[in-house]
């Protein structure tokens, strides 16, 4: 639909995105984690049609009563599908070439938003438990620093070795350009250019 070009249009940009920074990865949960929870829902709403049908006859002189509960009922969980579904867009993760920021949406008006360098990482590692996430390829990950903020945690990730791996390119890349400027400026002043 035309209406809705502009969402595939979009370079990744964040708040707080600098000039010279791309973004290499943007990331969510996976997808099963999100089907579940709006499964689980769907299973739930079916709840007062089963009280209607085994109570049938008890519940007849009370209709309108049942029928405004089974509103109140279905409302709320209109609500909670809302919710997760918010709570899935929002909770994002974002590996840019310089840094890694870790955008978790708390409530809907509670945001928490954290950043790593890259140069400060120390490790990283993942982790996949369960028959599911193992067949499916999700899991965790988790970013030790040697910063402020010990630990970042991506949870239930799509394909987290390979973003585990894109991730230590990235640091090497980093690390390769430190060294380059260091060579460059403890070489001698004997004609050798400056970069």
């Amino acid at each position: 639909m035309a209406i809705f070009d502009f969402l595939n249009q979009t370079s990744y940009t964040f708040e707080g995105k600098k000039d010279e920074e791309e973004v290499v990865l943007f990331l969510h949960r996976h997808w099963f984690t999100i089907i579940n929870k709006i499964t689980t829902i769907c299973f739930i709403s079916l709840i007062p049609f089963l009280v209607l049908i085994v109570l049938g006859q008890h519940i007849a002189p009370y209709l309108s009563l049942f029928i405004f509960l089974w509103s109140a009922y279905i409302l709320m969980l209109w609500f909670i599908l809302f919710y997760v579904i918010t709570m899935y867009l929002l909770n994002s993760w974002i590996v840019t070439n310089e840094r890694i920021v870790d955008s978790e949406q708390v409530g809907f008006f509670n945001r928490k938003v954290a950043e790593l360098s890259l140069s400060v990482v120390q490790d990283v590692s993942i982790t996949l438990q369960g028959l599911i996430p193992t067949t499916m390829n999700f899991g965790s990950i988790i970013i030790q620093s040697a910063g402020r903020e010990n630990h970042f945690y991506f949870d239930q990730v799509p394909k987290p070795q390979e973003i585990k791996d894109t991730i230590m390119f990235l640091i090497e890349k980093i690390e390769d350009r430190k060294e380059h400027q260091h060579n460059v400026e403890r070489s001698p002043r004997t004609g050798v250019p400056r970069l």
